[in-house]
């Protein structure tokens, strides 16, 4: 499922606050909300989802330092689920190929 396979690609120090999905005819769009401990947590979750075959065109909207936050660093990802690996998507001008593993 969505929720499982993102909660088993994050790196284990970071959690999501909030997710947002958007059902769309392309794909199932989030924007997900989450919290890392360090600066270098938001670095690991884009590469972690970037690498994962069921997510593609991860972008980071937004992320702010632990001032006045106890929680961490707080940052916000856009990106897109699919149900099956293998699909193509376009990010800007660059079309990426994500390989079906199996």
């Amino acid at each position: 499922t969505l929720l499982g396979r993102l909660e088993r690609t994050r790196p284990p120090d970071v959690r999501v606050t909030r997710l947002t999905p958007r059902f769309e005819p392309t794909g199932t769009y989030l924007d997900c909300a989450l919290v890392g401990k360090t600066s270098d947590a938001v670095v690991r979750t884009i590469t972690a989802l970037a690498r994962d075959p069921l997510f593609d065109a991860v972008e980071l909207t937004s992320e702010s330092s632990p001032e006045g936050n106890i929680e961490g660093y707080e940052f916000l990802l856009h990106l897109r689920y699919h149900d099956t690996p293998g699909r193509a998507s376009i990010v800007g001008s660059v079309t990426v190929f994500h390989a079906a593993s199996g």
